[in-house]
């Protein structure tokens, strides 16, 4: 962790990865992107190897930006990172998953309620949404 000479960090979650979120607008001073991958918390939502693949191929979507992919326990990772800079600060989306009262150096930004999606859409979408479809509209017999 000594490496990431980072100040201020935006943190995505993995339903926020866009290169065009709103966050940006709101924290234009960052200098790093952050992504935990956190496969303890992944396998506790039974995420499926598709829905991870379909997130890697998110990731590219940052190759141009300064994005960090560690992996580790979210709430070690983001105290490893402040124990290594207490001049840390964190930004990210709101998300209702997380108590961020335990972490003083993360200010969760309000997200709108609707996400209007304008941009382009991820590498490899349509690939996983077939086979997400797939599932979420059996047809019943």
């Amino acid at each position: 962790m000594n490496k990431l000479n980072v100040n201020k960090w935006v943190w995505l979650h993995y339903n926020q990865l866009n290169p065009g979120h709103d966050i940006f607008n709101h924290v234009a001073d960052y200098e790093g992107i952050l992504f935990i991958w956190d496969e303890a918390y992944f396998e506790s939502q039974f995420f499926s190897k598709q829905r991870l693949f379909f997130i890697w191929q998110c990731l590219a979507d940052f190759k141009n930006k300064n994005l960090h992919v560690v992996k580790g326990e979210t709430d070690a990772v983001l105290k490893a990172l402040y124990k290594a800079n207490p001049q840390t600060q964190i930004f990210t989306p709101e998300n209702p998953v997380f108590n961020y009262q335990r972490w003083q150096f993360v200010e969760p930004l309000k997200q709108n309620q609707f996400i209007v999606f304008d941009k382009t859409v991820p590498f490899g979408f349509f690939k996983f949404w077939k086979e997400a479809e797939k599932q979420l509209f059996r047809e019943s017999a």
